[in-house]
């Protein structure tokens, strides 16, 4: 999930060290938590170290023999940056694709996740307008979309698939679901949220034609039925739509990159972050350390860094407060289904009429009826309003209209069109 943060706040001078001393969220986590990044930087340290352990150890055999023989400075053989950096173009082809993928999965995935809570929100509007207004009854028909809900997020594949006994709890404690139904969702081993969603459908149906056969019009109201089915098909809608959010989140998690390219990614920027340590250390070499070691630290950041913002982007649930979107999502239908402090239907402004804006000549909001006329005004050029300026002037004087000619080159004024003179 997103983290919430104010772009334009944080590239200010007080929050550079906001910017970019925070772990969570970055590619901070990414880059040194992966191994790859110590293993390139030990080799790159060993590159650099072995031409002086070897000059060393040649020159101690050479005075402990006692020949007096001098010995040949050893130092890696260089390699041109040209070839060390050969496959660079395509590495970042790869990353670049790798990411778009990655970034295109994450919204899709977020919409969704948006999408299962407008539609929970949709069926508890429905309960309220178009269900019984016994508070029982609406629970009954929003607690299992409540659960639905809670059963997808707890059994997310990025969180272990597997539904705890804990949470099984915090769904009967919260009066979403009773112990017999919890029971007969365990029992059952294909899609749990959908048998919750099912048994929705089942309880608006069932307080449907219960509302209907109560109705006083039911004997002399032919279309009752169609009413009844009407009013179903409504719910039925938002429960498919809720079934089609949950699904499409399960199989986006169940799908990320296929795992050749996720490998050959992984094999290229290994290979391509050890020719660069072999170059630098040949470079450089012992004398010149602390610069080929800077160097090669912020190679690695910078390729690793992207990749692991790809790798974070395949797997948009994360560290995210799961429970916190789902209270938050519950306590919502709730506090919708105990307000009675909506208005009255048929409840009218108490009001006089020259105050509503029906009534009233000037009913701009923030801005005079001039001010809105004129910002819908076509712009005209200098020259466009010195001639309309002399012919105002010259219709002035004359109390004439103006020849023909001069109404051929001057269009006419239209009905309602406001002229910037």
């Amino acid at each position: 999930m997103t983290i919430q943060y104010d772009a334009e706040a944080l590239v200010g001078w007080c929050s550079l060290t906001t910017l970019f001393c925070r772990c969570r969220g970055t590619i901070f986590i990414g880059v040194f938590c992966t191994p790859v990044f110590w293993i390139v930087n030990i080799i790159h340290g060993a590159l650099i170290l072995s031409p002086w352990l070897v000059n060393e150890y040649n020159r101690l055999r050479a005075e402990g023999s006692g020949s007096g023989e001098g010995y040949e400075e050893f130092e890696l053989p260089p390699l041109d940056w040209g070839v060390s950096i050969v496959g660079l173009g395509l590495l970042f082809f790869f990353i670049v694709f790798y990411n778009n993928i990655s970034y295109q999965r994450f919204y899709t995935l977020y919409g969704h996740c948006v999408g299962v809570g407008g539609t929970t929100m949709e069926w508890t509007g429905l309960v309220r307008s178009l269900l019984p207004k016994d508070k029982i009854s609406q629970w009954n028909a929003v607690r299992l979309i409540l659960a639905a809900q809670h059963i997808l997020f707890y059994a997310l594949p990025g969180r272990g698939a597997k539904f705890e006994d804990d949470e099984w709890q915090v769904v009967v404690d919260r009066c979403m679901l009773s112990r017999n139904e919890v029971a007969a969702l365990k029992k059952y081993g294909g899609f749990k949220p959908y048998i919750a969603i099912t048994w929705a459908m089942e309880e608006a149906r069932s307080q449907t034609e219960a509302q209907s056969r109560s109705d006083e019009s039911l004997n002399r109201d032919l279309g009752q039925g169609m009413r009844e089915e009407i009013i179903h098909s409504q719910f039925r809608e938002v429960a498919f739509r809720f079934r089609a959010h949950c699904g499409q989140i399960i199989s986006l998690l169940q799908e990320p990159v296929p795992f050749p390219y996720f490998h050959l990614l992984n094999v290229m920027i290994f290979m391509q972050l050890c020719l660069t340590a072999y170059t630098l250390a040949a470079r450089f070499g012992p004398d010149e350390w602390y610069f080929a070691t800077a160097v090669m630290v912020l190679i690695s950041i910078f390729l690793l860094g992207i990749q692991g913002l790809a790798v974070q982007l395949s797997n948009p649930i994360g560290d995210f407060n799961l429970e916190k979107f789902m209270a938050a999502s519950f306590n919502d239908a709730v506090a919708y289904l105990k307000e009675d402090s909506f208005r009255p239907t048929g409840d009218k402004v108490a009001e006089p009429e020259a105050r509503i804006p029906l009534f009233t000549a000037d009913h701009q909001v923030g801005q005079s009826q001039e001010e809105a006329s004129a910002a819908w005004c076509k712009p005209r050029s200098a020259a466009r309003r010195k001639a309309l300026k002399a012919l105002a002037a010259s219709t002035k004087k004359s109390d004439t209209l103006p020849s023909p000619a001069l109404s051929r080159r001057t269009p006419a004024r239209e009905a309602g069109t406001v002229y910037d003179l």
